[in-house]
């Protein structure tokens, strides 16, 4: 285990598996961290398993609960930086469905990443501002 990175037992999984504060799972047993799948909505996703059991969680969630206090039971998580693979503590916040649609209208340009097939590693940031799209009328 890094020395730089907070870690806590995951609710649920303890002694089995770790959170970071940056969002690593490790499983305890081999001491290695679980790779993470991104899945179709571009969020990072990990498979579980507890008495042979496998469940799919949200890395951005199991990060939330272990690090960041909800004393207003607030059901959703907004990325502060709107990178969704970017599951550092820092950059998570407990938020209620209309705060996520809010902060999501109130940034209006649109972010394009583009990303490594690791899930992690990013190439590529461009803003729709910065993307001129040309449009071509054909006629006959």
């Amino acid at each position: 285990m890094e020395k730089d990175k907070i870690w806590k037992d995951i609710i649920g999984y303890e002694n089995i598996y770790k959170v970071s504060s940056s969002g690593d799972i490790l499983i305890i047993r081999t001491n290695k961290i679980k790779k993470a799948k991104i899945n179709r909505d571009g969020y990072l996703s990990i498979t579980l398993t507890k008495n042979k059991k496998q469940k799919s969680f949200l890395i951005h969630r199991i990060v939330a609960n272990a690090f960041i206090p909800n004393p207003e039971n607030k059901c959703q998580i907004n990325h502060k930086n709107a990178i969704r693979n970017d599951n550092n503590k820092e950059n998570l916040e407990w938020c209620t469905a209309k705060e996520n649609t809010n902060y999501k209208y109130k940034n209006k340009e649109t972010k394009i990443f583009i990303y490594l097939s690791d899930a992690k590693t990013l190439i590529a940031e461009y803003n729709t501002k910065d993307i001129i799209i040309k449009r071509i009328t054909l006629t006959n």
